[in-house]
């Protein structure tokens, strides 16, 4: 697998070292930039902006980047299976789990 089989992967990196350097706002912007381009599938830039808003904002935030995948109809199952994981490990919500 070579390095440019997963398209935007050089931006995440880039957004990652954004992020070490504290420039939040610039990391926001790239992920939205990935997920406009509508030649992309967004499913990773999707989940990988829901870390990235949980980590630095809260899980209030990453839920709202979920919302905006759900919206978004390019979108595959993992931004779902990333999200419930999220909620589950990070939410400490005792009611989460029962029915």
């Amino acid at each position: 697998m070579s390095m440019f089989s997963i398209p935007g992967k050089i931006h995440f990196a880039y957004a990652n070292f954004e992020e070490s350097r504290g420039n939040f706002e610039i990391v926001s912007t790239i992920y939205t930039k990935l997920t406009d381009i509508n030649e992309l599938d967004p499913t990773l830039t999707f989940i990988q902006y829901m870390r990235f808003a949980r980590r630095t904002e809260g899980i209030k935030a990453a839920r709202q980047i979920f919302r905006l995948a759900r919206e978004d109809g390019r979108i595959k199952y993992h931004v779902f299976i990333a999200a419930a994981w999220m909620e589950y490990y990070c939410a400490k919500d005792k009611n989460l789990g029962k029915v």
